[in-house]
C-alpha cells in the first residue's frame, strides 16, 4: 500500500528560519509539525532571502537548494569553496554540516529547499511533462516521492489536479510498490525520491 498527500500552495506555513535570520514558507515536514530543533526525516520549504548572511546549519542532514526567483546568490563554504546559484530550477546539493554564507548577486531571491536526514539517499531533479499518459518508474518499498509543481498544470491518473505551487507526496509502505501515472500534463516539476540507505 501507499499513502498520497496533496498539499496546496495555500497551506504553506510561514515561520522564521532556524537561525532567525529570515522567513520561510514550510511546505511539509516529516513527521508533521516537528520543531526544527528536533529530529525530523525531511523538510520542504520556500525561502525569501533579502540580505547577505549565514545559512542555518543542519548537522546530520543533506540539503538541496534551487533558485526560484531573483538574480541569484553565491554560497561560500567554510573550506573556501564557492558555488554560484544563478540559474533557475537547477537543484544543488550540499551538506547541512557545512558553515555556509550567502551573498546576493543583485537583490533578493526566492529559493526552494529540501533538507533530508542522512539515513536517506536523495535523488533529485527536474521533470518536464509534455504529453499524455506518462508513467514514472515504480517506487520501491520505503520510498518517499516528492513532486512540486513549478510551472503548468498536471492531472494525475485518479483525476487529481496539481496547480503551480502544489506538492504531491507519496509514501510507499514496506512491502509495496507504487507507480505514478499522469492523465494529462504540460508542466515542469521538481521531483525527489528519498530511499532509506539500508535498502539502496
Amino acid at each position: 500500500m501507499s499513502m498520497r498527500r496533496l498539499i496546496k500552495a495555500s497551506e504553506h506555513r510561514v515561520m522564521p528560519w532556524k537561525n532567525s535570520q529570515g522567513m520561510t514558507a514550510e511546505i511539509a515536514i516529516d513527521p508533521p509539525e516537528t520543531p526544527l530543533d528536533k529530529s525530523f526525516r525531511w523538510r520542504l520549504s520556500l525561502a525569501e532571502v533579502k540580505a547577505d548572511g549565514p545559512f542555518s546549519k543542519f548537522p546530520g542532514y543533506d540539503r538541496v537548494i534551487m533558485l526560484m526567483g531573483g538574480n541569484g546568490m553565491v554560497l561560500r563554504f567554510d573550506n573556501g569553496r564557492s558555488e554560484r546559484i544563478d540559474e533557475p530550477y537547477v537543484p544543488f546539493q550540499f551538506s547541512g554540516d557545512d558553515d555556509v554564507r550567502c551573498w546576493l548577486i543583485d537583490g533578493s531571491v526566492r529559493d526552494f529547499n529540501l533538507i533530508v536526514r542522512r539515513d536517506f539517499q536523495i535523488s533529485a531533479g527536474i521533470l518536464t511533462l509534455n504529453r499524455r499518459d506518462r508513467m514514472l518508474p515504480a517506487l520501491g518499498r520505503g520510498t518517499t516521492l516528492i513532486l512540486y509543481v513549478i510551472e503548468g498544470d498536471t492531472v494525475l491518473d485518479d483525476g487529481t489536479l496539481l496547480n503551480p505551487g502544489d506538492t504531491l507526496i507519496i509514501n510507499v509502505e514496506l512491502a509495496a510498490k507504487h507507480a505514478v501515472a499522469f492523465q494529462r500534463s504540460q508542466s515542469t516539476l521538481f521531483m525527489a525520491r528519498l530511499t532509506p540507505r539500508q535498502w539502496t
